[in-house]
């Protein structure tokens, strides 16, 4: 059932109807809710690609099952990409829309024969593997989060969860409009009090997966069991007084070598 299909009293248009997730494709610039809005799930685009072993993402908005175009990507290279599904009408992503579930495509070129036109139309942008997530409440549909890289593979447990949760705040934007900008209780943004949380949360998951990735290369480097090199970080953190999430950015942005540590270097 499409949200405007829903028994109950007449309501303005907002983020939880077809209209109002349509008007954000079609607001102006100067439409000062729609640009915050857009910022909002650009953020969240881009918090994937930093997250996670993708290279582009975006949000398609699918109210109801239907497409009603791109709110957000992290970068217009890949907002092209996206606009390709309303062009073809077939893809990944619209199928996790009217399917309401996750499509995870690991390796289109061994799936190209359920997309044809579109595993054609994206030869040029060398997209290998898509990961489609639905923004959803129960039977409603209002988005779709597709993530796209470059070269095939799956997305492991600990990437496929910080997906589900970059999906997770993506659709309570959808559903709340702006952060902040409904007063806890309003009936027609029952999550507005849970967003910031819910934003928190995704912050979190980002830095569990840096560390994730942090502890895997030093493993590597160090040539030791993964709970060694957890152990090994803990103990450089506690003692140059940063926290775990600190020290494992500078591992993965390559500031911290953990060979030098024996040195007496950061």
């Amino acid at each position: 059932m499409a949200p405007g299909d829903e028994a109950g009293p007449p309501r303005e248009a907002g983020a939880t109807s077809p209209e109002g997730a349509r008007s954000l494709r079609v607001a102006g610039p100067g439409d000062a809710r729609a640009a915050e809005f857009t910022a909002d799930l650009q953020q969240l685009c881009r918090a994937g690609v930093a997250g996670l072993p993708v290279d582009g993402a975006v949000v398609h908005l699918f109210p109801g099952r239907v497409t009603a175009g791109v709110a957000a990507a992290s970068a217009p290279s890949w907002r092209r990409v996206g606009e390709l599904v309303d062009t073809l009408g077939e893809a990944p992503c619209v199928d996790a829309a009217r399917m309401l579930r996750p499509i995870m495509v690991p390796d289109l070129e061994l799936a190209r024969h359920r997309w044809p036109a579109y595993a054609e139309a994206l030869a040029p942008h060398d997209v290998a593997a898509i990961f489609s997530l639905p923004l959803q409440v129960g039977a409603v549909s209002f988005g779709v989060l597709d993530l796209y890289a470059t070269t095939p593979g799956e997305l492991g447990p600990s990437d496929l969860a910080l997906a589900m949760a970059i999906a997770q705040v993506a659709t309570s934007v959808l559903l709340t409009g702006l952060r902040g900008s409904h007063a806890p209780g309003d009936p027609f943004h029952p999550l507005a009090e849970h967003v910031a949380d819910l934003v928190a949360d995704l912050d979190t998951s980002l830095d569990r997966a840096v560390v994730h990735q942090a502890q895997g290369m030093v493993m590597v480097l160090l040539h030791v069991s993964l709970d060694e090199a957890l152990l090994r970080m803990r103990a450089r953190a506690f003692a140059l007084g940063r926290t775990l999430a600190e020290l494992a950015h500078g591992i993965v942005s390559g500031v911290v070598d953990p060979r030098r540590w024996g040195d007496g270097a950061p």
